[in-house]
């Protein structure tokens, strides 16, 4: 006879625990309490470029998605929207946002919150760079002479200043 107490005990403790373990709607947002959120990006970018960010919970999103809320550290630099929504059924959303022309390189941190759980990255934007740089190889005395540069994304706002040097600033003489 004590044997079969135990089994019984045994039995409606696990059934308990299976009970608990399934989506309860009297439970309300207990299971989305407990999700995990990630996020990940692109580590670096170049000003006028764009960003891969991704984020994934650990659970399906329920009936009418999962709001994850983003926001950025420096949204003149790297702006994010205030949210991306998981669909119903899916775990992960994809988006990609375009870094701003920068002058000097800036991390920027981008935070994903859904439901209690919070996720960070860094993405460091970094600056427009000197793409090309084309001149001729020989001129004569006395001829205008075009020289072109590039960038290797768009330049910032206000422009982007380039410096040129010449060796020999008395027969190749650079305007001010």
């Amino acid at each position: 006879m004590n044997t079969r107490v135990v089994r019984f005990v045994l039995t409606s403790l696990a059934l308990m625990a299976l009970a608990l373990s399934m989506t309860n709607p009297l439970l309300g947002d207990a299971q989305a309490a407990s999700t995990t959120l990630r996020m990940s990006a692109t580590s670096s970018v170049v000003g006028g470029k764009q960003v891969s960010i991704t984020v994934q919970i650990s659970r399906k999103a329920p009936t009418g998605g999962a709001k994850v809320t983003l926001k950025s550290s420096n949204s003149s630099l790297l702006p994010v929207p205030s949210s991306v929504t998981i669909p119903a059924g899916k775990i992960v959303a994809s988006l990609k946002v375009t870094a701003a022309g920068t002058t000097s390189n800036a991390p920027v941190t981008l935070t994903a919150t859904y439901s209690g759980s919070t996720a960070t990255k860094v993405v460091t934007v970094k600056s427009t760079g000197l793409q090309t740089f084309s001149a001729p190889s020989s001129i004569k005395g006395g001829q205008t002479v075009t020289v072109k540069v590039s960038l290797s994304a768009a330049a910032p706002a206000g422009g982007a200043k380039v410096t040129l040097t010449s060796s020999n600033a008395t027969a190749f003489p650079l305007p001010a």
